[in-house]
Protein backbone atom coordinates (compact mmCIF):
# COMPACT_ATOMS: atom_id res chain seq x y z
CA UNK A 1 0.00 0.00 0.00
CA UNK A 2 2.85 2.30 0.96
CA UNK A 3 4.36 1.50 -2.85
CA UNK A 4 0.85 2.28 -4.64
CA UNK A 5 0.79 5.74 -2.80
CA UNK A 6 4.38 6.77 -3.39
CA UNK A 7 3.51 6.22 -7.05
CA UNK A 8 0.41 7.99 -7.12
CA UNK A 9 2.58 10.86 -5.12
CA UNK A 10 5.22 10.35 -7.64
CA UNK A 11 2.24 11.05 -10.19
CA UNK A 12 1.40 13.98 -9.10
CA UNK A 13 4.55 15.32 -9.01
CA UNK A 14 5.57 14.55 -11.86
CA UNK A 15 2.59 16.17 -13.34
CA UNK A 16 3.18 19.42 -11.18
CA UNK A 17 6.48 19.33 -12.83
CA UNK A 18 4.91 19.24 -16.34
CA UNK A 19 2.52 22.17 -15.67
CA UNK A 20 5.22 24.66 -14.13
CA UNK A 21 7.42 23.50 -17.75
CA UNK A 22 4.04 24.29 -19.88
CA UNK A 23 3.65 27.65 -17.92
CA UNK A 24 7.50 28.11 -18.96
CA UNK A 25 7.03 27.48 -22.68
CA UNK A 26 3.61 29.96 -22.21
CA UNK A 27 5.97 32.44 -20.66
CA UNK A 28 8.74 32.85 -23.51
CA UNK A 29 6.09 32.50 -26.56
CA UNK A 30 6.89 35.63 -28.33
CA UNK A 31 4.59 38.38 -28.57
CA UNK A 32 4.35 37.75 -32.44
CA UNK A 33 2.03 35.04 -31.30
CA UNK A 34 -0.51 37.11 -29.58
CA UNK A 35 -0.88 40.13 -30.60
CA UNK A 36 -1.71 41.03 -34.70
CA UNK A 37 -2.37 37.99 -36.07
CA UNK A 38 -4.22 36.24 -32.97
CA UNK A 39 -1.97 33.10 -33.45
CA UNK A 40 -3.32 29.82 -31.56
CA UNK A 41 -0.30 27.45 -31.99
CA UNK A 42 3.04 27.95 -29.89
CA UNK A 43 6.93 27.73 -30.74
CA UNK A 44 8.09 24.37 -30.85
CA UNK A 45 10.25 23.18 -27.73
CA UNK A 46 13.66 23.95 -30.07
CA UNK A 47 12.52 27.75 -30.86
CA UNK A 48 11.33 27.77 -26.62
CA UNK A 49 14.43 27.05 -25.69
CA UNK A 50 16.79 29.61 -27.92
CA UNK A 51 18.28 32.27 -25.92
CA UNK A 52 15.91 35.05 -25.68
CA UNK A 53 15.46 38.01 -27.92
CA UNK A 54 14.92 41.39 -26.81
CA UNK A 55 11.59 43.01 -28.36
CA UNK A 56 13.64 46.05 -29.81
CA UNK A 57 15.64 43.15 -32.04
CA UNK A 58 12.86 41.57 -33.01
CA UNK A 59 10.96 43.52 -35.89
CA UNK A 60 7.93 40.71 -36.24
CA UNK A 61 8.56 40.77 -40.14
CA UNK A 62 8.27 44.16 -40.81
CA UNK A 63 11.82 44.48 -42.74
CA UNK A 64 13.85 47.39 -42.31
CA UNK A 65 13.30 49.07 -45.73
CA UNK A 66 9.80 50.10 -46.86
CA UNK A 67 7.98 48.00 -49.36
CA UNK A 68 4.66 47.22 -49.87
CA UNK A 69 5.50 43.76 -48.06
CA UNK A 70 6.86 44.99 -45.09
CA UNK A 71 4.31 47.30 -44.62
CA UNK A 72 1.24 45.02 -44.95
CA UNK A 73 3.49 43.17 -42.61
CA UNK A 74 3.69 46.22 -40.11
CA UNK A 75 -0.12 46.38 -40.45
CA UNK A 76 -1.11 42.90 -40.28
CA UNK A 77 0.90 42.38 -37.14
CA UNK A 78 -0.93 45.22 -35.15
CA UNK A 79 -4.06 45.09 -36.89
CA UNK A 80 -6.54 43.31 -34.58
CA UNK A 81 -4.90 44.10 -31.33
CA UNK A 82 -5.27 47.80 -32.67
CA UNK A 83 -8.96 47.68 -33.67
CA UNK A 84 -9.63 46.34 -30.38
CA UNK A 85 -8.15 48.17 -28.25
CA UNK A 86 -9.98 51.34 -29.84
CA UNK A 87 -13.70 52.19 -28.74
CA UNK A 88 -13.95 54.34 -31.84
CA UNK A 89 -12.73 51.43 -33.91
CA UNK A 90 -14.72 49.39 -32.37
CA UNK A 91 -17.58 51.71 -32.75
CA UNK A 92 -17.30 51.74 -36.74
CA UNK A 93 -16.52 48.43 -37.06
CA UNK A 94 -19.84 47.39 -34.79
CA UNK A 95 -18.08 45.26 -32.63
CA UNK A 96 -19.77 44.80 -29.60
CA UNK A 97 -17.97 43.36 -25.97
CA UNK A 98 -18.57 40.16 -26.72
CA UNK A 99 -17.00 39.97 -29.93
CA UNK A 100 -13.99 40.34 -31.71
CA UNK A 101 -12.08 40.12 -35.29
CA UNK A 102 -12.06 36.36 -36.33
CA UNK A 103 -8.47 35.35 -36.17
CA UNK A 104 -7.07 33.58 -39.84
CA UNK A 105 -5.61 30.31 -39.17
CA UNK A 106 -4.47 26.63 -40.67
CA UNK A 107 -6.54 23.55 -40.38
CA UNK A 108 -6.22 22.83 -37.04
CA UNK A 109 -7.64 19.44 -34.71
CA UNK A 110 -9.95 20.23 -31.73
CA UNK A 111 -10.90 17.20 -29.66
CA UNK A 112 -10.47 14.70 -32.40
CA UNK A 113 -12.28 17.18 -34.20
CA UNK A 114 -10.55 18.86 -37.78
CA UNK A 115 -11.74 22.53 -37.88
CA UNK A 116 -11.61 24.06 -41.04
CA UNK A 117 -8.53 26.79 -41.99
CA UNK A 118 -9.75 30.53 -42.26
CA UNK A 119 -8.43 32.63 -44.64
CA UNK A 120 -10.44 36.11 -45.52
CA UNK A 121 -7.90 37.91 -47.44
CA UNK A 122 -6.24 39.80 -44.87
CA UNK A 123 -3.02 40.30 -45.99
CA UNK A 124 -4.17 41.03 -49.65
CA UNK A 125 -6.27 43.60 -48.51
CA UNK A 126 -3.74 45.29 -46.51
CA UNK A 127 -0.56 44.79 -49.62
CA UNK A 128 -3.42 47.98 -50.62
CA UNK A 129 -2.64 50.65 -47.83
CA UNK A 130 -1.44 53.61 -49.78
CA UNK A 131 0.46 56.67 -48.78
CA UNK A 132 -0.20 60.49 -49.79
CA UNK A 133 2.40 62.78 -49.61
CA UNK A 134 2.93 65.02 -46.61
CA UNK A 135 4.34 68.59 -48.35
CA UNK A 136 2.11 70.80 -49.08
CA UNK A 137 4.60 72.58 -51.80
CA UNK A 138 7.30 70.64 -53.86
CA UNK A 139 9.68 72.45 -56.13
CA UNK A 140 11.55 70.04 -58.17
CA UNK A 141 14.37 70.98 -60.66
CA UNK A 142 14.37 68.08 -63.56
CA UNK A 143 17.53 66.26 -64.26
CA UNK A 144 16.73 65.36 -67.95
CA UNK A 145 15.17 68.54 -69.99
CA UNK A 146 15.34 68.22 -74.08
CA UNK A 147 13.40 70.25 -76.26
CA UNK A 148 10.98 68.97 -78.53
CA UNK A 149 9.25 71.79 -80.32
CA UNK A 150 10.65 75.35 -81.19
CA UNK A 151 9.09 78.13 -83.28
CA UNK A 152 8.51 81.90 -83.14
CA UNK A 153 5.86 83.90 -83.05
CA UNK A 154 6.00 87.59 -84.89
CA UNK A 155 4.22 90.41 -83.14
CA UNK A 156 5.70 92.82 -85.62
CA UNK A 157 7.75 93.67 -88.39
CA UNK A 158 8.36 97.63 -89.54
CA UNK A 159 10.56 98.66 -92.23
CA UNK A 160 11.26 102.45 -91.11
CA UNK A 161 12.85 104.02 -94.15
CA UNK A 162 11.53 107.76 -92.97
CA UNK A 163 13.93 110.00 -91.88
CA UNK A 164 12.15 109.84 -88.37
CA UNK A 165 11.62 106.97 -85.11
CA UNK A 166 7.79 105.57 -85.87
CA UNK A 167 6.06 104.91 -83.04
CA UNK A 168 4.07 101.29 -84.09
CA UNK A 169 1.78 99.08 -81.81
CA UNK A 170 2.17 94.99 -81.96
CA UNK A 171 -0.52 93.40 -82.86
CA UNK A 172 -2.31 91.37 -80.17
CA UNK A 173 -1.51 87.39 -80.44
CA UNK A 174 -2.60 84.44 -78.68
CA UNK A 175 -1.55 80.79 -78.13
CA UNK A 176 -2.58 78.07 -76.24
CA UNK A 177 -0.17 76.48 -73.94
CA UNK A 178 -1.01 72.66 -72.16
CA UNK A 179 1.70 71.15 -69.36
CA UNK A 180 1.58 67.99 -68.14
CA UNK A 181 3.09 66.03 -65.39
CA UNK A 182 3.09 62.30 -63.91
CA UNK A 183 4.08 61.52 -60.28
CA UNK A 184 4.52 57.56 -59.70
CA UNK A 185 6.15 55.54 -56.94
CA UNK A 186 6.52 51.80 -57.27
CA UNK A 187 4.21 50.86 -54.38
CA UNK A 188 1.40 53.24 -55.66
CA UNK A 189 1.72 55.77 -53.38
CA UNK A 190 0.10 59.32 -54.38
CA UNK A 191 0.62 63.21 -54.09
CA UNK A 192 -2.01 65.50 -52.42
CA UNK A 193 -4.54 62.23 -52.26
CA UNK A 194 -5.40 63.71 -48.44
CA UNK A 195 -4.37 67.26 -48.81
CA UNK A 196 -3.43 69.35 -51.83
CA UNK A 197 0.01 69.43 -52.89
CA UNK A 198 1.56 72.19 -55.09
CA UNK A 199 4.12 70.97 -57.39
CA UNK A 200 6.40 73.40 -59.42
CA UNK A 201 8.84 72.48 -61.97
CA UNK A 202 11.90 74.85 -62.69
CA UNK A 203 13.21 73.59 -66.07
CA UNK A 204 16.46 74.98 -67.92
CA UNK A 205 15.83 75.10 -71.69
CA UNK A 206 19.22 75.14 -73.33
CA UNK A 207 18.89 75.94 -77.28
CA UNK A 208 22.11 76.75 -79.64
CA UNK A 209 21.36 80.21 -79.25
CA UNK A 210 20.55 80.66 -75.64
CA UNK A 211 19.57 78.56 -72.64
CA UNK A 212 16.65 80.11 -70.55
CA UNK A 213 14.25 78.96 -67.68
CA UNK A 214 10.78 77.33 -67.76
CA UNK A 215 8.36 76.49 -65.12
CA UNK A 216 5.22 74.84 -64.87
CA UNK A 217 3.08 74.67 -61.72
CA UNK A 218 0.60 71.68 -61.02
CA UNK A 219 -1.89 70.85 -58.21
CA UNK A 220 -2.21 67.50 -56.85
CA UNK A 221 -5.92 67.53 -54.90
CA UNK A 222 -8.06 64.72 -53.78
CA UNK A 223 -7.26 62.55 -56.28
CA UNK A 224 -6.52 59.03 -57.61
CA UNK A 225 -4.69 59.85 -60.57
CA UNK A 226 -1.19 60.16 -60.67
CA UNK A 227 -1.30 63.14 -63.91
CA UNK A 228 -2.36 66.34 -64.14
CA UNK A 229 -2.80 68.73 -67.21
CA UNK A 230 -3.12 72.23 -67.56
CA UNK A 231 -4.53 74.13 -70.16
CA UNK A 232 -4.19 77.92 -70.55
CA UNK A 233 -4.14 80.68 -73.33
CA UNK A 234 -1.35 82.90 -73.25
CA UNK A 235 -2.09 86.10 -74.66
CA UNK A 236 0.52 88.85 -75.94
CA UNK A 237 -1.44 91.73 -75.51
CA UNK A 238 -0.40 94.84 -78.09
CA UNK A 239 1.91 96.91 -77.10
CA UNK A 240 4.00 100.19 -78.01
CA UNK A 241 7.49 99.76 -80.22
CA UNK A 242 9.83 102.30 -81.49
CA UNK A 243 10.94 101.56 -84.76
CA UNK A 244 14.11 102.69 -85.66
CA UNK A 245 15.31 104.87 -88.84
CA UNK A 246 17.15 102.93 -91.95
CA UNK A 247 16.28 99.47 -90.94
CA UNK A 248 13.55 97.14 -90.50
CA UNK A 249 12.36 96.66 -86.55
CA UNK A 250 10.90 92.76 -86.14
CA UNK A 251 9.04 92.61 -82.81
CA UNK A 252 8.72 88.49 -81.84
CA UNK A 253 8.75 86.30 -78.59
CA UNK A 254 10.25 82.56 -78.57
CA UNK A 255 7.58 79.30 -78.30
CA UNK A 256 8.01 75.67 -77.76
CA UNK A 257 7.84 72.71 -75.28
CA UNK A 258 10.49 70.66 -73.37
CA UNK A 259 10.00 67.31 -71.88
CA UNK A 260 11.42 66.98 -68.86
CA UNK A 261 11.93 64.64 -65.94
CA UNK A 262 13.52 63.42 -62.57
CA UNK A 263 12.74 62.50 -59.02
CA UNK A 264 12.49 63.58 -55.35
CA UNK A 265 12.01 62.70 -51.96
CA UNK A 266 8.93 63.10 -49.18
CA UNK A 267 7.40 61.88 -46.27
CA UNK A 268 4.20 59.96 -47.23
CA UNK A 269 1.33 59.11 -44.86
CA UNK A 270 -0.71 56.12 -44.22
CA UNK A 271 -4.10 56.30 -45.64
CA UNK A 272 -6.99 55.13 -47.11
CA UNK A 273 -6.95 51.29 -46.07
CA UNK A 274 -10.21 49.83 -47.01
CA UNK A 275 -10.38 46.19 -45.21
CA UNK A 276 -13.47 44.16 -45.01
CA UNK A 277 -13.32 42.06 -41.64
CA UNK A 278 -15.36 39.25 -40.22
CA UNK A 279 -16.83 39.77 -36.98
CA UNK A 280 -17.09 36.53 -34.51
CA UNK A 281 -18.32 35.81 -30.74
CA UNK A 282 -15.12 35.78 -28.03
CA UNK A 283 -16.03 31.87 -27.46
CA UNK A 284 -15.90 31.06 -31.04
CA UNK A 285 -13.77 31.89 -34.01
CA UNK A 286 -15.36 29.65 -36.28
CA UNK A 287 -19.01 31.37 -36.87
CA UNK A 288 -18.96 34.71 -38.42
CA UNK A 289 -21.68 37.21 -36.88
CA UNK A 290 -21.55 39.92 -39.08
CA UNK A 291 -19.22 41.50 -41.80
CA UNK A 292 -17.94 45.45 -41.94
CA UNK A 293 -16.62 46.99 -43.97
CA UNK A 294 -14.71 50.10 -43.55
CA UNK A 295 -11.74 53.08 -44.74
CA UNK A 296 -9.46 53.64 -42.05
CA UNK A 297 -8.00 57.30 -42.39
CA UNK A 298 -4.67 58.27 -41.70
CA UNK A 299 -6.11 59.17 -37.98
CA UNK A 300 -7.22 55.48 -37.63
CA UNK A 301 -3.93 54.04 -38.84
CA UNK A 302 -2.05 56.56 -36.22
CA UNK A 303 -4.76 55.11 -33.62
CA UNK A 304 -3.75 51.40 -34.46
CA UNK A 305 -0.45 51.63 -34.01
CA UNK A 306 -0.13 53.79 -30.77
CA UNK A 307 -2.17 51.08 -29.51
CA UNK A 308 0.30 48.33 -29.81
CA UNK A 309 3.57 50.01 -28.18
CA UNK A 310 4.95 46.59 -27.59
CA UNK A 311 5.72 45.79 -31.17
CA UNK A 312 8.15 48.35 -32.35
CA UNK A 313 7.71 50.69 -35.15
CA UNK A 314 10.40 49.68 -37.95
CA UNK A 315 13.14 52.09 -38.73
CA UNK A 316 11.47 53.49 -42.15
CA UNK A 317 8.35 54.62 -40.41
CA UNK A 318 7.39 57.95 -37.43
CA UNK A 319 4.97 59.26 -35.77
CA UNK A 320 3.56 62.64 -36.69
CA UNK A 321 1.99 63.23 -33.15
CA UNK A 322 0.55 66.78 -34.10
CA UNK A 323 -1.17 65.51 -37.20
CA UNK A 324 -1.95 61.77 -36.35
CA UNK A 325 -0.26 60.31 -39.02
CA UNK A 326 2.61 57.09 -39.35
CA UNK A 327 4.78 58.35 -41.77
CA UNK A 328 6.84 56.43 -44.50
CA UNK A 329 10.05 58.62 -44.80
CA UNK A 330 11.84 59.61 -47.66
CA UNK A 331 9.54 57.97 -50.24
CA UNK A 332 10.95 58.26 -53.89
CA UNK A 333 8.39 59.76 -56.45
CA UNK A 334 9.36 60.02 -60.34
CA UNK A 335 7.79 62.33 -62.50
CA UNK A 336 7.67 63.10 -66.25
CA UNK A 337 5.80 65.54 -68.16
CA UNK A 338 5.54 68.00 -71.23
CA UNK A 339 5.74 71.95 -70.32
CA UNK A 340 4.87 75.01 -72.84
CA UNK A 341 7.07 77.76 -72.45
CA UNK A 342 7.45 80.98 -74.27
CA UNK A 343 9.99 83.83 -73.42
CA UNK A 344 9.70 87.23 -72.82
CA UNK A 345 9.07 89.49 -76.23
CA UNK A 346 12.48 90.38 -77.88
CA UNK A 347 13.25 92.69 -80.45
CA UNK A 348 15.51 92.51 -83.47
CA UNK A 349 16.77 95.74 -85.70
CA UNK A 350 18.20 94.70 -88.83
CA UNK A 351 19.44 97.90 -91.06
CA UNK A 352 19.10 97.78 -94.53
CA UNK A 353 22.75 97.15 -95.61
CA UNK A 354 22.52 93.88 -93.55
CA UNK A 355 19.01 93.25 -95.33
CA UNK A 356 20.74 93.41 -98.67
CA UNK A 357 23.92 91.46 -97.51
CA UNK A 358 21.22 88.49 -96.49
Amino acid sequence: MKRQKSQKNNGFLTGEKKMKRYKKLLMVAPLACMLGTGAVTFPTASHADAAPVAASEYDFGQGSTYSSENISNALYVRLRAGIEASPELRQKFKIADDERIQVEQGEGNFNGEKTPAINYGLRDQLSKVTASSTGTNITVNPTTVTEVEAGKIELLSYRNDTPITQKQFTTEKQVKRVDTVTATNQYGFKLGFESSTNFKVNALVAQAEQSFKASAEFNFSHTDTNTVTNEETVTFKAQEVQAAVGGTTNYFTRVGKAKFSGSFQTDAALTDLKLKLPIVKNTNNQTVVHTEEVTLTSQDIYTIFKNTPSIPLPAYLSFDDNGKKVLVKNVTFNYTGEMGYNTAAQAEFITFDQDKSL
